[in-house]
């Protein structure tokens, strides 16, 4: 589970999608915090519409009637993207146009090459005769 301070960074969140998830005792025995929080995070992604790969999870167990279940008073919200990915998604776009320019220069001078090979063997025949007298 997160610190003391992402816990309430999370409940104190007004974006916070709150929820309360019954789980099963014996579905979450063995778990640890991690593991329950990544399950409980599973549990509200469908109402959340947060991926659960995505979502930073807040968690209180509440006390419940049924020792059979335990009662969760779960906050979810999205977890911030990381800068370096931002960074490097909005250099992708001119990195592809400049690899497309590069690739029709390529494609250009080989095409250009190709003309003055072609019109050098032309010349070179139209000589030969020539230099064999």
């Amino acid at each position: 589970m997160n610190s003391e301070k992402d816990i309430k960074r999370i409940f104190g969140d007004k974006n916070a999608f709150r929820r309360e998830v019954a789980l099963a005792a014996v579905q979450i025995e063995g778990l640890g915090e991690g593991e329950i929080s990544t399950a409980l995070a599973y549990e509200v992604e469908p109402y959340s519409a947060i991926p659960a790969a995505a979502a930073e999870v807040a968690w209180r167990e509440i006390e419940g009637d049924d020792p059979s279940v335990r009662i969760f008073d779960v906050a979810v919200v999205r977890r911030a993207e990381k800068k370096n990915a931002v960074g490097l998604a909005r250099w992708l776009k001119p990195a592809m146009m400049l690899g497309v320019l590069i690739l029709i220069a390529v494609g250009a001078d080989y095409a250009y090459l190709e003309y003055r090979t072609y019109r050098l063997e032309q010349s070179l025949a139209a000589r030969e005769p020539l230099q064999r007298e």
